[in-house]
């Protein structure tokens, strides 16, 4: 709960609720097994209410456990109710996988995106490792064959481009596939110089 200050006084207001309604949901940090589930209740709470309406998905997030990562992509695509993703700040990683999974897929223009290949680490006795080991490869090829079906690239130039860590820009994530639309802001700081010779920042309208 937060207070806000309105003209007839002070209001605790419920956030999150608010966000509910307007069917705006939002993953932010890390994904781990800590915080998908409540994102997952939602997005089922919300198909519910309505399987014809869209699902916003914001995301700010670096990425975390692919298991995690990948409940949410599964629910993302098996929803009647259309998931619209939208990046905002930094998607990387499982993040980005999400990202290119909307039926629509929106980012804002300071955004950036990042693709690499999967990581992790095994233990145990011999067995165990090599079962572990594996199912990491296994893994890998499905994560590429997804990425492929999203953006319209080969499984072969994905493995190809994110040897290391791939950075985006959002134009880059445009022309790549991954996303579909840049959200324009409905303002743009445009510089204006002072009559004493500094330059200062001005908000202007956007120009469509």
């Amino acid at each position: 709960m937060s207070l806000l200050s309105f003209d007839d006084g002070d209001k605790f207001f419920d956030i999150k609720t608010n966000m509910l309604k307007k069917r705006n949901l939002l993953l932010y940090g890390d994904l781990d097994d800590s915080d998908y589930k409540d994102l997952l209740e939602a997005m089922l709470m919300l198909n519910g209410i309505s399987e014809v309406e869209p699902i916003n998905l914001f995301l700010c997030s670096h990425g975390g456990e692919v298991d995690a990562g990948m409940a949410i992509y599964d629910l993302i695509q098996w929803l009647p109710a259309p998931v619209y993703t939208i990046g905002m700040g930094n998607c990387a990683s499982m993040a980005a996988i999400l990202l290119m999974s909307g039926q629509k897929r929106f980012i804002f223009p300071h955004c950036w995106v990042m693709l690499h290949q999967t990581s992790g680490w095994v233990w145990g006795d011999k067995d165990t490792t090599v079962s572990r080991a594996t199912r990491m490869e296994r893994q890998e090829k499905q994560m590429l064959e997804l990425q492929a079906r999203h953006t319209g690239k080969t499984a072969e130039e994905i493995a190809k481009d994110t040897i290391k860590e791939k950075w985006f820009d959002a134009e880059e994530a445009l022309a790549y596939g991954i996303v579909d639309e840049i959200i324009r802001l409905q303002r743009q700081v445009a510089p204006v110089v002072a009559k004493e010779g500094a330059t200062r920042l001005k908000v202007v309208p956007a120009i469509n």
